[in-house]
């Protein structure tokens, strides 16, 4: 089992606390738009070792889902936005281990993210995605 980035690095290395913990969240999905043909274990190794992005989960190609810090953390994926709804505080990450221009019919990952909003929505409550 991989450790989660909270285990590897300090609060303000890739991720901090939430401010004023939100009662209601939002899901942001994208994709990680690596070099086409890149590792899924290397874009993990990416996010959990980075000082200056990271996400909640990734999922790779086949569909598993990798844990990178747990939700109580606020992650640094979403960069400058204009609606508050989808800010790093207010905001789950959830990343997609795509490059454009790789095939896009990934249907085990489609599934796993379904599965995963699912649950998000299941433990949270969930306003938008």
């Amino acid at each position: 089992m991989t450790k989660t980035k909270n285990q590897i690095l300090p609060v303000g290395k890739g991720y901090d606390r939430r401010v004023n913990t939100p009662t209601h969240l939002t899901i942001v999905v994208h994709t990680t738009n690596g070099v086409k043909g890149s590792r899924f274990e290397s874009e993990v190794d990416f996010l959990l070792k980075s000082v200056n992005v990271s996400a909640h989960y990734i999922i790779s190609k086949s569909g598993t889902v990798v844990e990178i810090l747990p939700v109580e953390y606020r992650t640094w994926h979403a960069g400058a936005v204009n609606d508050v709804r989808f800010n790093n505080n207010n905001s789950i990450g959830i990343e997609m281990h795509y490059t454009p221009g790789e095939d896009p019919d990934l249907p085990q990952m489609k599934d796993s993210l379904r599965s995963l909003c699912r649950q998000l929505a299941h433990d949270y409550i969930i306003t938008g995605i």
